[in-house]
Formats: C-alpha cells, structure tokens, sequence
C-alpha cells in the first residue's frame, strides 16, 4: 500500500501512533515515552499542542516550526529512543497523521484526543484520565466533552 504524506512547513498535524500489535504496553513505558518525547524535541522542536496516551495507542496534536515539515524523523527519533530504553519495540510500524485544516478542524481533534479514554471505557469522565493534555486546557473544570463520531484509529 502506497501511503501519500501531506508536508506543510509550520502545520498543525493530528497523529495517532499504536503499539504492536496493540499490546497495552505504552501506560506502562510511559516514562519512556515521555522521555522520548523531549529527546526528539531537543533535536528537532516542535510543540504538542494536545495529547492523550492510552494502553495501546495514542493522539497528538504537533505544530511544527514555520521552516520545518519533517514529522516522520520526529516519530523515528520517539520510538528509537524509547525502543532503546526500554529494551524491545513496542512499537507499531506506521502511524496515522492529518493535517489540520482551520480552528474548527483542530478544536474538533483537540476534543476527541480529550474523549477517547472514556470512548475507550478507562473512565466516566475525561478528567480523570491523568495522561492526557485535558487539564493544560481547563483546568480542575469538569468541562462535558461528547463524543465525536470520527473513525481514527
């Protein structure tokens, strides 16, 4: 299969990245996953602008710099490095990426990256899932998010 990546230079990107063979592995590695994150950012930076990190998958939202579209080395610096630390990959080989269009577009991401662990059954309510960017965005407010019908994963 033939996968066609949109680059834009300064874009906002969802992604949603799984681990192999949707073990439920990254809550557990999420130490190293974090760690990967800042590892890639310090080489090549770009900001996560929303994100959620459940047992088998996770959402993010990156804007990446003005002058900069090379998402898929960020990704490859993540996993090597997190794959080095913690011994094996966990790790999915590809990833699912799309390019933010409008405010409306990214606020729709941002709220089914916040939903997905209740869409998921890990919780009643999106702020009780601790590894998630909800509380960056509002807080200790209960805000009620609905789900969005979007097929993502």
């Amino acid at each position: 299969m033939k996968y066609r990546r949109v680059f834009i230079k300064g874009g906002h990107y969802f992604f949603t990245v799984a681990s192999n063979h949707r073990a439920p592995v990254f809550i557990d590695n999420i130490d190293a996953i974090r760690n990967g994150l800042r590892y890639a950012k310090e080489k090549h930076p770009f900001d996560i602008e929303a994100s959620v990190i459940l047992p088998d998958h996770l959402h993010m939202i990156w804007k990446l710099p003005e002058d900069d579209a090379n998402f898929p080395l960020r990704w490859q610096l993540i996993k090597k490095h997190v794959t080095r630390s913690v011994g094996r990959n966990i790790w999915q080989r590809r990833f699912f990426e799309h390019v933010l269009r409008d405010d409306h577009d990214w606020q729709m991401h941002v709220d089914y990256i916040h939903y997905n662990p209740v869409k998921h059954g890990y919780c009643e309510r999106v702020s009780q899932w601790p590894y998630s960017s909800y509380r960056k965005f509002y807080g200790d407010s209960e805000i009620e998010i609905k789900a969005i019908d979007m097929d993502l994963e």
